[in-house]
């Protein structure tokens, strides 16, 4: 468990070391950051006892499953955010919980999330101004940050579907299948939690919270804005994927084609040499040339005739 509290406001800010929940909630006269990460039961009593918070999200809190969300309580709002990333070339998410008051904002986090550093690091340059906004600005920084880095993400998985396009159609094997499918599963990751956080910052800039001021809507449209983006480029790219495992299946059928084109070629062709084959050899004491001394090297030449006339006819239909 790491506890990192901030306050700050127009003339100074100040990092609290070693300050428990209960004294970052004491803090008047200013905006109150309290991040808290990886916390234990102790901390969620903490939590509750020093802001007042629901049982039901700060249970939230420590379930890390939770859909993105906006839940609305009596002096403080509550909203689950999920950080897209990247790891191993693979697509992951993880969950930030958020509580906004009037002069506070504490977040929950069972990870570390790097980019929060770069926050603070606003925050204590000083003459941004964050220093001059309350807890609402404060959140769309740190939200700004998380939907930014969707922008990321895609432009890696832009990249692989541009490999897999070039794979399907130079080598369209189970390799070049289990890479389509990898893609796709990571799309659908990412889709699931942005569409609720489409809808989480649709009520964010709608100007129906009391604790988002006139000032902070503007940037929060701005985010809103990014998601819808975000979402078209995501279904574009789920085109893709679904176009490239069309062409996948059109290579395989070609190729299945093919052999079968060939198979069917050879038994055509052995066909009219068989059927003399089998005239010949039926075990009749009376047929024509069956004592004639050419009648083997006749037989062998109508054979070879038939497959060179059926052979001409396939080329000039071009089916060869």
């Amino acid at each position: 468990m790491a506890v990192s509290v901030i306050s700050y406001n127009s003339e100074n800010t100040t990092e609290h070391k070693n300050a428990t929940i209960t004294q970052a909630s004491a803090l008047k006269d200013c905006v109150v950051w309290l991040d808290v990460t990886n916390p234990s039961e102790n901390d969620i009593k903490e939590l509750r006892k020093a802001y007042g918070f629901h049982q039901l999200a700060l249970d939230d809190c420590t379930h890390e499953v939770q859909r993105p969300k906006i839940d609305l309580y009596a002096g403080y709002f509550f909203l689950v955010l999920r950080h897209i990333y990247l790891q191993e070339h693979r697509v992951h998410t993880k969950q930030l919980s958020v509580f906004v008051g009037k002069n506070y904002l504490v977040s929950v986090h069972k990870d570390d999330f790097v980019f929060l550093d770069s926050v603070r690091h606003l925050i204590h340059e000083g003459g941004h101004r964050v220093s001059k906004c309350g807890p609402d600005y404060l959140l769309y920084l740190i939200s700004d940050r998380i939907v930014d880095n969707y922008f990321v993400v895609l432009d890696s998985v832009e990249d692989e579907i541009d490999k897999i396009e070039k794979l399907v159609l130079k080598k369209p094997d189970k390799t070049a299948l289990g890479h389509v499918f990898r893609i796709k599963r990571e799309l659908l990751l990412m889709v699931k939690p942005i569409w609720p956080t489409r809808e989480v910052f649709h009520t964010l800039q709608s100007g129906s919270l009391d604790m988002v001021s006139s000032e902070s809507i503007p940037y929060f449209r701005d985010i809103y804005d990014h998601l819808i983006n975000t979402i078209d480029l995501i279904e574009t790219y789920r085109e893709l994927v679904a176009a490239s495992l069309e062409s996948y299946l059109s290579m395989i059928s070609n190729a299945l084609n093919e052999v079968v084109k060939v198979l069917t070629v050879l038994t055509t062709l052995f066909m009219i040499p068989t059927l003399i084959a089998s005239i010949y050899g039926m075990n009749f004491h009376y047929m024509p040339e069956i004592d004639w001394d050419m009648g083997f090297y006749f037989s062998l030449a109508l054979m070879i005739l038939s497959m060179v006339l059926t052979y001409l006819y396939f080329a000039y239909k071009r089916w060869v």
